[in-house]
């Protein structure tokens, strides 16, 4: 404070209870990102991690963008429905990606990037690992 022009950063907490949500890290340049492998239907293996340190897993990532993106209800055949699984995130558009899913999608690979011939292969996985994540997110809820 000593008149040096610096202005004093206030931290203030929303309420006591821990939150789930973990902001998302700055987004990596193609050379930088990390390559993992899946192992399975719905695991992965961070190729590059090298045991020291922190990571970020890829599926902690993808559980991150779910909780994120999702946008509470969507509309099914003029109703209108709570989201609970990851069929119903492709029910909410978004203009760049034709869906919610796709958006999600884009900005998982963002982060990673695999083979390409174990590209189709890794597409399933983060399918069948979104699916997995939504039922777990929404049985896990404490309502």
């Amino acid at each position: 404070m000593g008149g040096d022009g610096s202005e004093e950063v206030v931290v203030q907490r929303k309420g006591t209870r821990k939150s789930h949500y973990i902001n998302s890290p700055p987004i990596p340049t193609a050379a930088d990102k990390k390559l993992i492998k899946s192992i399975g239907d719905s695991q992965w293996e961070d190729v590059t991690w090298d045991e020291t340190g922190h990571r970020r897993t890829p599926n902690g990532l993808l559980g991150n963008l779910i909780r994120v993106h999702n946008l509470g209800v969507v509309q099914k055949d003029d109703e209108t429905i709570p989201v609970t699984t990851w069929k119903h995130f492709s029910l909410a558009p978004h203009v760049t990606y034709g869906s919610v899913q796709g958006q999600i999608r884009h900005k998982f690979w963002n982060y990673y990037r695999v083979d390409p011939s174990d590209q189709d292969h890794a597409n399933k996985v983060l399918e069948s690992a979104a699916k997995k994540i939504c039922k777990d997110l929404f049985s896990n809820l404490r309502l």
